[in-house]
Parts: C-alpha cells; structure tokens; sequence
C-alpha cells in the first residue's frame, strides 16, 4: 500500500454482487460515448476497511461496519446525488453516519455529518462538516467548512478506514472497462 493512500485506490476491487455494479458494468461494454449519454452523475466509489454490508449498498445507499467481523476491504459505487427524503439540505449530498445522510457509512471513524459535496460552477466540492476525525482530499487534510474542488480520480478519506475516490463518468468508465 502507497503511505497516505488507502487500500481501495488502484485497482478497484468493487465488490462482484452489487446489482448496480452489474448494471454499470453491462452500460460499460458499449462504447463510451453510449456509456456518457446514460451516465451523467459522477460517482464516489467507497471502500471500507473491515466493512461488511447488511444488505446491497446500491439498493438502501448504506454501507455498515458490522462488529465481529474480520478485517476486510469492499468497494461500493454510489453516484452523487440526492437521496430522496433523507434531508432538507437541498444544495448538497450529505456524507455520515446518521441514517439521514444522502450516502450513509455506518463506520465507527465516521462523525454523524462529516462531509458533504456540493455544486460549484460545472463540478463539485468537497466540505468538511467539522468531523470529529476530519476529511483529507489527495492526503492534505481539509479545513472545517472549507471547500476543496474536486477531480476525476481524486483520493477521498474520511477518518480512518474509510476511502472514496471521484470518479466523473469518464473516470468511471476506464475503471469499469478495467476491473
């Protein structure tokens, strides 16, 4: 493992039985310029170090640290974007592990709020929500509400043993096509 960059960076292990994986994955057989007409909304693909899940993360958009468990590293993909009913937060998709959260990560590392994304002209960014074990982007810890840009492929931690990366539909596209 590269120091500062977590067990879910390059390669992707996603996980093989996630029923939207398998949609993704069957939309990124077709050529690429078919993938992007169905495939508009970046993605986050979360990988949990000793994270098991209760159900398909896809499916309820939780991913769960079950206690007992053996140490282990799974990778789910959840696209950015609102969860319907989880908040009143309308201009951003929430991180945490309060059930509210758009994204809930039932992690031990993970504050109730952590994190959110938010729309910044064309893209998105990334904000600390004042997180108890704080939020880096590409290894530089982010300041509390202070909004870090994001790009294709950037490496997201939140505390320890929770990884995400960010993949816009091109990026997501060469990881599927690859894994």
């Amino acid at each position: 493992m590269t120091p500062g960059r977590g067990p879910g960076f390059a390669p992707l292990a996603f996980v093989k039985d996630d029923a939207y994986l398998l949609s993704l994955r069957a939309l990124a057989a077709r050529p690429a310029e078919e993938f992007a007409v169905e495939v508009v909304t970046p993605h986050l693909a979360v990988t949990l170090v000793g994270a098991a899940s209760t159900s398909s993360a896809a499916a309820v958009r939780t991913l769960s640290m079950l206690p007992g468990h053996e140490a282990r590293v799974r990778t789910w993909l959840a696209p950015v974007r609102k969860r319907a009913g989880a908040n009143p937060f309308a201009h951003m998709v929430t991180l945490g592990r309060a059930p509210n959260n758009d994204l809930c990560l039932e992690h031990p590392n993970v504050s109730k709020f952590h994190a959110y994304l938010r729309r910044e002209g064309a893209g998105w960014a990334l904000v600390d929500a004042r997180s108890l074990n704080g939020t880096w982007v590409n290894g530089e810890r982010l300041a509390p509400e202070r909004a870090a840009a994001l790009k294709d492929g950037d490496e997201v931690r939140l505390g320890e043993g929770v990884f995400l990366r960010y993949l816009e539909p091109p990026g997501l596209y060469r990881h599927l096509r690859c894994a």
